[in-house]
């Protein structure tokens, strides 16, 4: 997917992960680190510069497989999520997640409850 993505986001300047915090999510209360974390990981499964994804990026538009590739480049996406709903006792959302947004917010959801969990364990 490297090579389709990399030429539909030719056009966008690419941001550092401070500045992609700074522009969309300073003012959310997401945890920086946890922020970039999950943008880093999204970046790695898609294959992808992180700074050239943006929160509105829909895994059906955007980010949709083209060409030669497929929908393997979301396993990865969908493993992290799996787990990180297991260990936190959650089920799966009710609500699609429709856009690398949606899946920041939860993700980094999760892994607040992750922490928290494992803080609360006692050793």
């Amino acid at each position: 997917m490297r090579n389709s993505l990399a030429i539909r986001f030719s056009d966008r300047a690419e941001l550092t992960p401070d500045e992609f915090y700074q522009q969309y999510y300073e003012k959310s209360g997401l945890p920086k680190n946890l922020t970039i974390e999950t943008l880093n990981l999204m970046a790695r499964a898609l294959s992808i510069q992180a700074g050239l994804l943006r929160p509105t990026d829909g895994f059906t538009v955007e980010l949709k497989p083209t060409g030669l590739f497929s929908n393997n480049e979301f396993d990865e996406l969908i493993w992290e999520l799996d787990i990180l709903l297991n260990e936190t006792g959650r089920d799966w959302p009710e609500l699609e997640l429709i856009n690398i947004d949606e899946y920041i917010r939860f993700v980094v959801e999760l892994r607040q409850m992750q922490l928290k969990c494992n803080k609360n364990t006692p050793i």
